[in-house]
């Protein structure tokens, strides 16, 4: 096929030549047409010879969904009026049972998120890891989340200094036994809450 059209403008491209002889105005006409034509022609040829640009793939995006409440580490078991047993990993010299200070501050670790944003994520048995610090020249324990490794708060200040004072080289078990939130009765603003178990390792 190509062949042929070729054949066509040489073709007009030499009654061009001969027109020039005796209708200038046509002959010369004629040539600039066959010419066009060829260049045109070659043009697109090469534009059908272009390989095809590969299609890029399809890029899916999948929403991901947080996964502390099935990859935590916990240590709870129920009785039999599914009440939770929280167990420790040894021997202990001494247990507490307490409630989490400064839960409606924001987090020491991230200005940016409240306390409050991480109390919601945790579960009963949950773990919790223990940070030691002074404040005001006064001992206190720093509870974090171990997964966002954001604080939730801190112990007592009657609990740190006796844990201070009588185990202060005595390895540290914290666990969440409840945590949640509630709305005082004075006030109609959700305040978060939180009671831990520590054990004080032998």
């Amino acid at each position: 096929m190509w062949k042929l059209i070729m054949v066509m403008y040489s073709m007009i491209i030499i009654m061009g030549i001969v027109l020039l002889f005796a209708v200038p105005l046509y002959g010369v006409f004629s040539i600039l047409f066959g010419i066009g034509g060829i260049i045109l022609y070659k043009r697109s040829t090469k534009e059908e010879q272009k390989p095809a640009e590969p299609t890029p793939p399809v890029v899916t995006h999948t929403e991901i969904t947080p996964t502390y409440k099935v990859s935590v580490k916990t240590n709870i078991e129920y009785d039999e009026d599914d009440n939770p047993i929280i167990k420790p990993s040894r021997e202990t010299v001494k247990t507490y049972h307490s409630k989490v200070a400064g839960v409606t501050f924001k987090c020491e670790r991230d200005k940016d998120t409240t306390r409050k944003e991480i109390i919601e994520l945790l579960i009963d048995g949950q773990e919790l890891n223990v940070d030691k610090f002074e404040y005001n020249d006064q001992p206190a324990c720093l509870l974090i989340e171990p997964m966002s490794r954001f604080d939730i708060g801190t112990l007592p200040k009657n609990v740190a200094a006796e844990i201070e004072e009588k185990y202060p080289d005595n390895e540290l078990e914290v666990f969440v036994e409840e945590a949640g939130t509630f709305y005082p009765e004075d006030s109609e603003e959700e305040k978060p809450y939180c009671r831990v178990t520590v054990f004080v390792l032998k």
